[in-house]
């Protein structure tokens, strides 16, 4: 239909494909009764037919033409300016629409909630409140400060730059810092980062090896009394690799025309 309406034309066929990682058909979009969770794209084929103009002189007086185009839904590899929320969470096979502990000051491992100091600043609790607020946003005066992710894995080397590596690792900030968490709103959708493991220290040299990210939609807030939490609605995540090993109704992802 949105074919027919650019420019007018009749659209002679119009095709519309599912496609797995390889850009391999999986059937007709409609009336596809298959598992969706191979799917990574769309192609869409159509095909138009005209009247000429001045070819009827010469006796030619209709042509065809056809276009093909292809959109793959990706997995992302880093991230960058993105309003992040500054903590982790443990990754597991979360189920969409279950609410989750998101975060809480019984601790992820000692001396930390799972504040993480994205930037290599202060990781004060008013610093952590900004990003609370409105997410951290990378940008050439505030970078991301992370450790690679060196054989092991285990922290490498230090590095700052606007966009942040997955898998890699990251500094932590101490304490539970639960006056950060007042701005924080019911329904609010969040984007917060997946970590697979810690470094095994402690205190201040605790590290968190972060290898994707979540977004949840907030449905509870308690910054007082014991424990303090944050609880919300899993919606989607992301990990970097191959887009068709894992569902992409349930994964993050961004969408890239091909061709």
């Amino acid at each position: 239909r949105l074919a027919s309406l650019n420019g007018g034309a009749q659209v002679d066929s119009a095709n519309t494909l599912f496609l797995d990682v390889n850009k391999n058909s999986l059937g007709p979009v409609n009336g596809h009764t298959g598992s969706l969770n191979q799917v990574a794209g769309v192609r869409v084929s159509t095909r138009i037919q005209y009247n000429t103009l001045f070819a009827g002189i010469i006796g030619i007086n209709s042509l065809t033409s056809g276009g093909k185009a292809t959109a793959m839904s990706l997995a992302i590899q880093s991230l960058s300016s993105t309003g992040v929320w500054p903590i982790v969470t443990k990754q597991q096979s979360f189920t969409v629409g279950s609410v989750y502990t998101i975060w809480d000051d019984n601790k992820e491992a000692a001396g930390n909630a799972g504040w993480v100091d994205l930037d290599g600043g202060s990781g004060s609790a008013s610093e952590l409140a900004s990003w609370v607020s409105d997410g951290f946003h990378s940008s050439d005066s505030e970078k991301f400060e992370y450790y690679d992710d060196a054989a092991g894995p285990s922290p490498g080397t230090s590095h700052e730059s606007e966009s942040l590596p997955f898998p890699s690792w990251l500094e932590t900030t101490t304490g539970n810092k639960s006056s950060a968490l007042g701005d924080m709103r019911t329904g609010q959708s969040i984007t917060v980062l997946l970590f697979s493991q810690d470094n095994g220290e402690s205190g201040s040299n605790l590290k968190y090896r972060a290898t994707g990210l979540a977004q949840f939609t907030i449905t509870s807030v308690s910054a007082t009394g014991h424990p303090k939490s944050v609880q919300g609605t899993f919606e989607r995540m992301v990990l970097p690799g191959d887009p068709s090993s894992t569902p992409t109704t349930s994964e993050m992802s961004t969408v890239r025309l091909t061709n």
